[in-house]
């Protein structure tokens, strides 16, 4: 009798334990299929988050690189050309900037004075363009100096036409993989 109780005692228990354990596992696969869930979001998340930190990096440095391309290669005068290249973020930034050096007789500006100029330029268009912190952000350089097209289509008498802008373009398809690889691509 005492066998038969406990054999009876051990198929309810057996059962009721396979049914325990089944809802057991059941829940371990629940938290396992929620934990392994957040950690797929959460790593998405930090991956597109890294993947935008570096895209803006990358589009930063490129556009610096460039934007200082353009005015080491500029012709300068009286400086209105270099100080006419703006930065815009998201839009150009139109502004003519009248030259500030004052040139005897329409004579160019001496080349410490170049050098500066070039130099103010490329720091006030750098920090325009690591104001382009967002993802989407657009940085356009341009140049509205009423003879900004002079300079890039016709030149002057004894010169050909400089195409600054157009071998700016020509330097950032070549300098792209560069700055790319560099940004942790």
């Amino acid at each position: 009798m005492a066998d038969n109780w406990l054999a009876g005692l051990e198929k309810e228990n057996f059962a009721g334990g396979e049914i325990y354990w089944a809802k057991q596992r059941q829940r371990a696969n629940e938290r396992r299929t929620k934990r392994l869930k957040g950690s797929f979001d959460q790593q998405l998340k930090e991956f597109l988050e890294t993947l935008a930190d570096r895209t803006i990096t990358a589009k930063q440095a490129l556009a610096v690189q460039i934007a200082s391309y353009i005015v080491d290669i500029s012709p300068v005068w009286t400086g209105a050309y270099v100080k006419s290249h703006q930065v815009g973020v998201n839009s150009v930034d139109a502004t003519f900037t009248a030259p500030t050096i004052s040139t005897t007789a329409n004579m160019p500006i001496q080349s410490q004075a170049v050098k500066a100029l070039r130099q103010e330029r490329k720091k006030i268009n750098s920090a325009k363009i690591n104001a382009a912190t967002r993802l989407f952000d657009e940085i356009y350089i341009s140049n509205s100096a009423p003879h900004a097209s002079i300079v890039e289509y016709i030149g002057w008498q004894k010169t050909g036409p400089y195409h600054v802008y157009s071998k700016a373009k020509m330097k950032a398809k070549a300098i792209a993989p560069v700055v790319t690889k560099g940004s942790g691509f």
